[in-house]
């Protein structure tokens, strides 16, 4: 038996591991795309200093990618849109 956890919390014992989406790793490419579309939101926004306003940026999205948005133009427009 395995324990699943969430943010540290133990939410419901398994009869076998479960990996969860979240603990895989990304591919570099993926990666590079979404530092690409985070850098430059955050030069176009002025906010590459205040960390917690990029921190929440790059949640934003990160959550896109997750839910499958992958072109860099994509994830900038939906990104963005949560910004204004």
């Amino acid at each position: 038996m395995a324990w699943s956890r969430h943010h540290g919390y133990v939410l419901r014992m398994t009869d076998t591991p479960q990996k969860n989406r979240r603990d895989e790793q990304l591919p570099s490419e993926d990666l590079a795309v979404l530092n690409g579309v985070l850098k430059a939101l955050s030069r176009k926004y002025g906010i590459e200093e205040d960390r917690e306003a990029v921190m929440r940026l790059a949640r934003i999205i990160m959550g896109l990618q997750a839910q499958g948005v992958r072109e860099p133009e994509q994830l900038s427009l939906l990104a963005e849109a949560t910004m204004e």
